[in-house]
């Protein structure tokens, strides 16, 4: 037991290549825009996204897309961003709970 206020490791700290996350990675996007059709039409022919949908609430657009490094993630977070979208929200899936999931296919 110590009586002392000394303490020997004052921060432990992971520090992750930022260049690397797990291959086959999901997304899930969210956004707002003035022109459904439009948007829909330029993310359906980009080879990341796979589903598009028109949705109700918040933002009017939602995809599932899918990259293999930072690099991919970075050139689709700039392709999405020159169409006519506002209010963009990307989420990295971190585990399925129900339903597929790319995470483990080559």
């Amino acid at each position: 037991m110590r009586t002392d206020d000394s303490v020997a490791v004052r921060k432990f700290a992971v520090a992750l290549d930022g260049g690397i996350i797990s291959p086959n990675t999901l997304l899930l996007i969210q956004a707002k825009t003035g022109d459904v059709g439009e948007v829909s039409r330029s993310l359906e022919t980009m080879d990341e996204i796979l589903e598009v949908y028109e949705v109700m609430g918040e933002r009017n657009i939602a995809c599932k897309a899918v990259v293999h490094n930072m690099t991919e993630l970075k050139c689709l977070m700039k392709k999405i961003n020159q169409t006519k979208v506002g209010n963009v929200e990307f989420s990295i899936v971190l585990k399925a709970i129900k339903g597929e999931y790319l995470h483990n296919r080559k």
